[in-house]
């Protein structure tokens, strides 16, 4: 399988219709920062090949995010561990 086929665009909060994000900064370092985000919701729409289930769930994910010289964000590396969602969405 190629890089491309396994990469997922799925967005962290699609199939969340009341989904609550808790973002704790970790810290700045010249032009990039980085921050804990953590998800609350009800999973009552599909998500990554999962029906909606009706239950409550919890994930989290680590963001580095870089800026520029007027302090606008102009990029992100996201870190989403999907085998954790995966198995929080199988039960």
């Amino acid at each position: 399988m190629s890089s491309t086929a396994a990469f997922s665009t799925t967005s962290p909060i699609a199939g969340f219709s009341d989904v609550h994000a808790t973002i704790t900064a970790f810290g700045q370092n010249g032009p990039a920062g980085a921050m804990l985000v953590r998800f609350e919701g009800t999973h009552d729409g599909p998500y990554a090949g999962f029906a909606p289930s009706g239950r409550p769930v919890t994930f989290a994910m680590v963001a580095v995010v870089t800026f520029d010289d007027t302090g606008k964000a102009i990029g992100e590396f996201v870190f989403l561990d999907g085998d954790d969602i995966a198995a929080t969405l199988a039960g």
